[in-house]
């Protein structure tokens, strides 16, 4: 399970009203590092407000396609795991995670680790890269 944090790309006030479901609206944005996966959403809107969403894989190749190009291969090659967190934010230049672009402008992606032996994430949340 990963922990994502995404800035103003959903819809979270249809959400907020159950007007939208928000696993189908969270599949429609990504895919899960896992087969059998249940992945945690942290996002947070416009004004800082922040909900919780959760999403499960469902039949395996039975979701969406990711609308973030190359965030699949990017979560299993870092070896993200529970506690870790990404950030993905709108921006007005190109993606570049590590050097490497991985997705269209509008949209920057950065990671943290979670510490090691510890429930806390290390140090504050990531800075654009």
């Amino acid at each position: 399970m990963a922990i994502i944090i995404i800035s103003a790309q959903m819809n979270l006030t249809a959400i907020h009203r159950g007007e939208i479901n928000a696993s189908k609206e969270v599949r429609k944005h990504f895919k899960f590092p896992e087969a059998r996966s249940t992945v945690e959403f942290e996002v947070s809107d416009e004004l800082g407000d922040r909900y919780t969403l959760k999403a499960k894989r469902r039949m395996k190749e039975r979701y969406p396609k990711e609308a973030i190009a190359g965030l699949k291969t990017y979560i299993r090659a870092k070896d993200l795991v529970q506690g870790d967190r990404i950030t993905i934010s709108k921006v007005g230049s190109e993606v570049k995670v590590f050097g490497a672009v991985f997705c269209p402008p509008l949209y920057s992606i950065h990671y943290e680790k979670k510490a090691q032996g510890g429930g806390n994430f290390a140090g504050a949340e990531a800075g654009e890269n």
